[in-house]
């Protein structure tokens, strides 16, 4: 089904408002994540008082314009997007356990953006073990 001109609109103006509230996003890969592991995810990012969200790359491409934000190269394929709008360190974190649950599946984070600054996946790892 189709997105209507104004949804698309919508959905850009809720990127660029959560990107406006978040101090990083986390990019991430998450093919072949069935409903139910998505919402697992979804509960235990919000635990950490993030957002997480599945994106459509054309759109959030464009809310990272308007938002004045760099676009990754990284932004292909299916990715979901966790804006940390408090601490960073906990939203990784549990990113992170949450892949190494799954194993050998193909799910990883790529990468982030904090302060206008690109992070490759190892820097975006990385970020877990900053202090609260």
């Amino acid at each position: 089904m189709a997105i209507t001109k104004e949804k698309k609109q919508q959905l850009i103006q809720t990127y660029v408002t959560l990107l406006g509230d978040s101090q990083a996003v986390v990019f991430v890969y998450s093919r072949g994540l069935s409903v139910s592991e998505t919402t697992q995810l979804r509960a235990k990012i919000r635990e950490t008082g993030a957002k997480f969200h599945v994106v459509k790359n054309t759109l959030f491409e464009r809310a990272l314009t308007q938002a004045g934000m760099p676009v990754p190269e990284f932004l292909t394929g299916p990715v979901s997007i966790a804006f940390c709008v408090e601490d960073i360190a906990p939203v990784v974190k549990a990113i992170d356990d949450f892949a190494h649950d799954l194993g050998e599946r193909e799910f990883e984070i790529k990468g982030g953006i904090v302060d206008n600054d690109i992070l490759d996946s190892k820097g975006a790892k990385a970020l877990s073990s900053l202090p609260s």
